[in-house]
């Protein structure tokens, strides 16, 4: 196994409580600062708002021009339909005919209302020609709209079928060559969903037969914990118009373009027809005939738009963000998260909209659950220079008057550092951005340099009732020297074979330490691992977006020191790109563990009813590799870890292979 290959990869997993143990000065190891980042400022006590810079997105920033329609299912008379959009000229009705709309407790950003459609009911217009573009006469066309499903309601019945979900399709019948259709799909060999983008046009002369359909299709690679009602997703596709009876499709989610592998491949011969003008959301005209996988869309659909010209990637941005957020404290662009637990009919809500003075968002927590508001940095921070947050903020105690924990974070990306905090009602919190409770990061530590958002989230509690977080300030500042040693870990460290090695817990009262009082080195890392009975800590090896492929192996030896602890065992993890994980229970005796990776597995997330959205485990795609102390125990146990080694069914080692995610 090549060490350099693994050298600074850490993936983005799930939030993982890390209670950081020991500080130590920047670390060099073949290139990779274990810091990452240097201060080279003269010290400062001046407090700067985090969106001290003037916004991109004005207080009242609207739809770009060339809007033709925009339904935002936020009509007076609320969920009931018809639905008409935002000129009040056309409307959108709930089919089959009869049907009873589905009332939707999720709302895009905590406000108004959104379309929750069942798998059966779907939503079209009259047959009206003026929400259709005129290929020959413009530029060409956008379609938005954001998203919110679950992925256990999308899997196809098979692995080796495929299912298609339109959001937005003006495909008519099968005869009525012509139309567009923006959809999410799933394909079989590819990971996750695919969201597609595809048109039709006569393959000769009107009324010839209908070529192809031209498809943009590409995989989203998303992880399984950003799907889900609650988790809202933003997807954009234009069609622009090119010499030659060309034209070039493009595909946005969240507001960035999505990479094709060339250029070329986005770009089509054949001008897009029309022929049938009705225009349907979470349907098509032709899923009753289907023989492709296509069914009715299922799950949370809202803010559809329509554009009579191709919007431009920094209009995509801007209309992304300003239909997410409000201007509020700080001068932020702030949004409202939901919670996970919608099942229970928990809710996350605007109380009242954001103003420049105050965010308060307004948590209903009947089960499991935790409300989140973030605020969007623009433009991006760099925190390099600062190792203090203030954090203006009224989190109440919780319903038996003790401290309710919340967690403050920064992010950039899908990389994030996270501040465990107690909350003591209205305050000025302090957070030492030195010091985070942990991080997770995609590269071996977390990067200050690009913070895009601060968030502020309820920890998660049982049957909490209704309780506000209000948010009326946020500042950074610094006291530090430039040339004060860093302390860490803000991600992760380089061990054994040049792994990107962290300890991770799941609870503010566990402990996942460095052991000892110096950093890992690349012959072995050594933690301690402790916690309350009911809690989960490990010491854990990240690979990023270099993923491991461990199709062809059947064993794997921990070569280790670990306590015997009669009668619990220890655990070997493996978690795949998309969250899945299978564990095998082994215990702790003599050095090197083997564990037959085939036989001897005891534990696999996909089947178990406790979790939701977890799609089937991938070999193939494996990012993380860990060892959990016993779920039973509470000791303190320390474990040592020299090396993971790979073997295949004949006993040769190096069976493990490097793939992309």
């Amino acid at each position: 196994m090549s060490t350099a290959s693994y050298l600074c990869r850490c993936p983005t997993w799930t939030s993982l409580f890390v209670i950081a143990g020991t500080s130590f000065a920047v670390l060099e190891t073949n290139g990779c600062s274990f810091a990452d980042y240097s201060k080279s400022s003269t010290q400062s006590s001046t407090l700067t708002p985090a969106c001290a810079e003037s916004s991109v997105i004005a207080a009242d920033a609207g739809a770009p021009e060339g809007l033709v329609a925009q339904w935002s299912f936020d009509d007076k008379r609320g969920s009931d339909p018809p639905w008409l959009d935002s000129q009040e000229q056309r409307k959108l009705t709930l089919k089959p005919d009869g049907s009873i709309p589905v009332a939707a407790l999720t709302r895009l950003n905590g406000h108004g209302n959104a379309l929750l459609l069942d798998g059966n009911t779907f939503v079209q217009s009259d047959n009206d020609e003026t929400l259709f573009p005129d290929p020959s006469a413009g530029s060409g066309f956008t379609i938005s709209a954001w998203i919110s499903l679950r992925l256990e309601d999308f899997k196809p019945a098979t692995t080796s079928a495929t299912r298609i979900w339109p959001i937005v399709s003006t495909l008519g019948k099968a005869e009525d060559c012509g139309g567009y259709q923006l959809d999410v799909r799933s394909e079989p060999n590819v990971d996750g969903p695919i969201l597609a983008f595809s048109y039709e046009y006569p393959a000769g002369d009107a009324g010839a037969t209908c070529s192809p359909p031209n498809v943009l299709k590409v995989p989203l690679r998303t992880p399984s914990w950003s799907w889900g009602f609650g988790r809202w997703h933003h997807v954009v596709a234009t069609y622009t118009m090119l010499d030659h009876d060309q034209a070039a499709l493009a595909l946005f989610w969240d507001g960035a373009r999505l990479a094709t592998d060339t250029p070329a491949s986005s770009t089509y011969d054949g001008s897009i027809t029309f022929t049938d003008h009705t225009l349907y959301v979470g349907s098509n005209g032709r899923v009753a005939a289907s023989t492709d996988g296509t069914s009715n869309y299922k799950g949370h659909i809202d803010d559809v738009s329509l554009f009579n010209r191709p919007l431009s990637d920094n209009e995509i941005s801007i209309f992304s963000l300003a239909s997410s957020t409000y201007p509020g404290p700080s001068n932020c662009r702030w949004n409202a998260l939901e919670q996970w637990d919608f099942d229970a009919g928990s809710l996350s809500t605007w109380n009242p909209i954001p103003t420049p003075a105050s965010a308060t968002l307004g948590v209903n927590d009947l089960d499991w659950g935790a409300g989140f508001l973030s605020a969007r940095l623009i433009p991006e921070k760099d925190l390099g220079l600062f190792d203090t947050a203030y954090l203006t903020a009224d989190v109440p105690l919780d319903g038996r008057g003790k401290a309710r924990p919340f967690v403050f974070s920064i992010a950039a990306g899908d990389d994030a550092c996270n501040w465990v905090i107690q909350a003591n009602g209205p305050d000025k919190y302090v957070i030492d951005l030195r010091n985070p409770s942990f991080c997770v990061s995609t590269s071996c530590s977390f990067k200050t340099d690009r913070v895009q958002w601060a968030r502020v989230s309820s920890d998660w509690a049982s049957a909490e009732g209704s309780f506000d977080i209000k948010v009326t300030r946020l500042e950074f500042d610094t006291t530090r020297s430039p040339d004060l040693e860093e302390q860490l870990p803000l991600g992760g460290a380089i061990g054994p074979e040049g792994w990107c090695w962290r300890p991770q817990a799941y609870d503010p009262a566990t402990l996942a330490s460095w052991l000892g009082p110096s950093e890992p080195s690349l012959a072995a890392v050594s933690a301690t691992l402790s916690g309350r009975t009911n809690t989960t800590v490990r010491l854990a090896a990240d690979f990023g977006d270099q993923l491991l492929d461990l199709t062809n192996c059947r064993r794997v030896e921990v070569d280790a020191d670990l306590p015997v602890l009669d009668p619990s065992f220890f655990v070997f993890v493996l978690s795949d790109a998309y969250g899945a994980e299978n564990q095998w229970k082994f215990r702790g005796t003599t050095s090197p563990y083997s564990i037959d990776l085939i036989s001897e597995l005891t534990f696999n997330s996909a089947t178990d009813p406790k979790f939701e959205n977890v799609p089937d485990f991938k070999l193939s795609r494996i990012r993380l590799i860990g060892i959990e102390k016993p779920y039973e125990q509470a000791m303190s146990p320390e474990i040592t870890i020299r090396a993971i080694r790979f073997y295949a069914a004949d006993g040769r080692q190096g069976c493990e292979a490097l793939s992309k995610r």
